[in-house]
């Protein structure tokens, strides 16, 4: 009898926590942070005798998955070191779990911390498990997800790396992912689409090419509504717009992506597009029009103390004085 009045407490906290997740994924679109964190706070859970190691789990790898945005918007620190600590006190009932998802999100989140502390062995080892686990439950769109992840680590190797020979070695696999995505996963797709534009703008320079891959990944984003990065994907169109000497759709897009992050409060875009849009002011000699972009970019990125950003906007400031 006491198992039997047990059931529809542990059905009812279960689904109270995967509740409180999804909610929390639709504010992480929305770029709202600090919503999006205090709908998964444990302390809304544990007055339940139900609320379970597992269920800590859960909303652990929620958590980490909004503060990895979050940190790469706001500029955060993310502590990985701390991140795999916390991770690590669950091993035990996380890979064992008769639910294969939450294994296999456990292990998929334990991997990006891995690699975060330069343990790249063991970060393949876990994504390994999980990818083997998302494969056993046909979970299309979670495979399609590790593979845009995947290539796009080795494409940032290889930029790292100044290896031109080998991102182009890697349009065939983008090509190929960009299919099998546009059939899985519409959020892979925004990625492999984008990752492979950045291929064309700067190492084919086939700027029609890039900007129509550039437009296809921000339909995606804003098909399923994720905001957080469509200030970049907007920032990304302005830049080729820019390559193609388009100045005056240069300037409009990169005027949106800048009004776009303020909103969000993604800091690069912020001030990136100002700056680019001074240097477009500047290339038309307009030395005025160039540093009143320069400053207001200046403004942001002082605000933010954002060090490397203030020296690249000094560093412009500098040449207009040395020009007059």
């Amino acid at each position: 009898m006491q198992a039997c009045s047990q059931t529809p407490d542990i059905k009812a906290i279960d689904k109270a926590v995967e509740s409180a997740i999804y909610q929390s994924e639709q504010s992480l679109f929305e770029a709202d942070f600090d919503k999006a964190l205090v709908l998964i706070a444990p302390t809304k859970f544990e007055k339940s005798e139900q609320f379970s190691d597992i269920h800590r789990v859960q909303l652990l790898i929620q958590e980490l998955r909004i503060k990895g945005f979050q940190s790469i918007l706001l500029r955060l620190e993310n502590n990985a070191t701390d991140r795999l600590y916390r991770l690590k006190k669950f091993y035990i009932p996380a890979t064992t779990t008769e639910n294969p998802d939450i294994r296999a999100d456990y292990f998929l989140t334990l991997s990006s911390t891995y690699r975060s502390v330069g343990k790249k062995d063991s970060a393949l080892l876990f994504a390994n498990k999980a990818r083997g686990l998302y494969t056993d439950e046909k979970k299309l769109d979670e495979l399609a997800k590790l593979d845009a992840n995947e290539i796009s680590r080795k494409h940032n190797q290889f930029l790292a790396e100044g290896k031109r020979e080998e991102i182009l070695s890697l349009i065939p696999t983008y090509r190929q992912l960009v299919e099998s995505s546009r059939q899985h996963s519409t959020y892979a797709l925004a990625y492999n689409t984008r990752h492979l534009a950045q291929v064309y703008r700067r190492q084919t320079r086939e700027f029609g090419k890039a900007l129509e891959l550039f437009q296809a990944s921000l339909a995606a984003r804003q098909e399923i509504g994720f905001k957080p990065f469509i200030p970049a994907s907007y920032s990304s169109i302005a830049d080729v717009y820019l390559a193609m000497g388009n100045y005056e759709m240069a300037i409009k897009i990169y005027s949106e992506a800048q009004a776009l992050a303020t909103e969000i409060g993604f800091i690069r875009y912020e001030y990136y597009p100002l700056l680019k849009i001074g240097d477009i002011y500047l290339a038309k000699e307009n030395t005025e029009r160039a540093a009143e972009y320069f400053h207001k970019a200046q403004s942001i990125a002082t605000v933010h103390d954002y060090t490397a950003a203030i020296k690249e906007v000094e560093a412009r400031l500098d040449n207009l004085k040395e020009g007059n």
